[in-house]
């Protein structure tokens, strides 16, 4: 039989197993909620870990470390964040000129393009009429007209999409803006916000949750580093190109 002090022992870690999950389940429901604005928090966390191996590096060449070792940080940050900005704004440089001249091709032969394309749907249109017999075409006249209700209705139905595609557009320029906050942040603080997420757990399952962000941290931070390179790999072959 067992005994009252065990049930209890039970029954409370039973009730905190409850309490986790349900936190757990609010939490994923209020981020479901705020999906749209997830983005620049998760693209903050990738270029934290993009970005991080370098900030260590510069801030072993930064004499303040030792005397200074959270203004020496910010430096390192505030190079890195820099180098960065630069080195967008440079590959920007590289490759956007070329596709505005393309763009702009395209939008000068868009009139040719037109013309031909209607006179493909005349010569089309004048098979259609000449081989087609009557009561086929009329009854592909009817399923056009009803496909024009079908096309009308879409486009309405794209228009109300397009408004709630434009308030997330806002809201991720919103959070855009606000990125390289966060990411300066991130890289600054992060043992501190690692530190106070641990804390939040009860004390005889904090070491267990150090290990898991442990291997959490090497195994995303492997994949991260792994996809951008892949990435900038990429990027230099397009942009050679173009």
């Amino acid at each position: 039989m067992q005994q009252p002090g065990n049930l209890n022992a039970s029954l409370e870690k039973v009730a905190k197993v409850s309490f986790y999950i349900f936190i757990g389940v609010v939490v994923c429901f209020g981020l479901y909620l705020i999906r749209g604005a997830l983005f620049p928090l998760v693209l903050g966390i990738v270029l934290t870990y993009i970005l991080n191996p370098f900030v260590n590096f510069f801030e072993q060449f930064i004499p303040l470390k030792s005397t200074k070792p959270k203004l020496a940080r910010a430096l390192s940050i505030t190079i890195v964040i820099v180098t960065s900005f630069l080195i967008i704004a440079g590959c920007l440089l590289l490759v956007v000129p070329p596709m505005f001249k393309q763009s702009s091709e395209l939008i000068t032969n868009i009139p040719s393009l037109i013309t031909d394309a209607r006179t493909t749907v005349e010569s089309w249109n004048k098979e259609y009429a000449s081989n087609i017999p009557e009561e086929v075409r009329v009854e592909i006249d009817r399923l056009l007209e009803n496909g024009g209700a079908i096309l009308l209705g879409e486009f309405s139905g794209l228009i109300g999409r397009t408004a709630v595609a434009a308030v997330h557009a806002l809201t991720l320029v919103i959070g855009l803006v606000v990125l390289p906050l966060f990411v300066f942040y991130f890289l600054k603080d992060r043992e501190t916000v690692r530190e106070s997420f641990v804390e939040i757990f009860p004390t005889d399952t904090q070491i267990h949750v150090v290990y898991v962000l442990r291997i959490l941290n090497r195994i995303i931070g492997a994949y991260v580093r792994a996809q951008f390179t892949l990435a900038a790999v990429v990027w230099v072959f397009i942009s050679i190109g173009l």
